[in-house]
């Protein structure tokens, strides 16, 4: 959170370079650091792409970890992005 009680977060995924450039090149993601970490490589998007990714992974899931999606619930809801109930649709 930041002194205007935002929370502003990115997303930081960790993987082989092509899995990585297919994720970002499937969510229309051309702005991105990505850095080598041993023999994996690490991707990190910004707020707005992070938002999209993030929206997109917990759309409609029905398998995740509690605490990853507890900490996207917190980053969407507190940005206004959505509502927990727009990422479950039981």
């Amino acid at each position: 959170f930041n002194n205007n009680k935002t929370c502003s977060a990115v997303v930081s995924i960790v993987g082989t370079k092509s899995f990585l450039e297919d994720i970002a090149k499937n969510l229309n993601i051309t702005k991105y650091r990505m850095e080598q970490k041993g023999n994996a490589f690490q991707i990190r998007f910004n707020v707005k792409d992070s938002f999209n990714f993030i929206k997109t992974v917990y759309n409609n899931a029905s398998i995740y970890l509690d605490r990853k999606f507890n900490r996207a619930n917190l980053f969407l809801n507190n940005n206004n992005a959505v509502q927990r109930s727009d990422l479950l649709d039981y």
